[in-house]
């Protein structure tokens, strides 16, 4: 899949339907790479974490049919694109189904409600963010 494809732009659109509240929204990771053949719509969310927010990205994945990956950072900035540093995000899942099975995460449930996947190394998977909402 790619950026271009009729079925990202339809994915995009059910993320930009949802009221993020002060969030921003990011395409990032494969999905924008002609190179890679990505399996998945990595979506970044930045801003306050909220029920709405838990919420809506469960929401989102469910009816993308786990096609959107929903991943939160704690961090009102937006990491710089590019950027090495080993990072965290939460995850509303700590496993999805897959053709294959499930497949499982390596990380833990916090008491915010997300499962967390900490000291990540990145790989530039900020490179090239589309932003696709800008808070409210």
């Amino acid at each position: 899949m790619y950026i271009d494809d009729d079925i990202v732009k339809h994915n995009i659109d059910i993320v930009k339907s949802f009221n993020w509240g002060n969030c921003k929204l990011y395409v990032i990771g494969g999905v924008l790479n002609k190179e890679t053949k990505s399996k998945d719509i990595d979506i970044a969310i930045f801003g306050n974490l909220t029920e709405q927010v838990k919420n809506n990205m469960k929401k989102c994945e469910k009816l993308s049919d786990y096609l959107l990956d929903m991943q939160y950072f704690k961090t009102n900035a937006p990491l710089k694109p590019g950027d090495q540093k080993k990072i965290s995000f939460g995850k509303i899942n700590s496993e999805i189904p897959t053709a294959r099975g499930r497949r499982k995460f390596r990380g833990k449930w916090e008491d915010d409600g997300l499962f967390w996947i900490k000291n990540w190394k990145n790989k530039k998977i900020l490179q090239n963010a589309i932003l696709i909402y800008n808070g409210v």
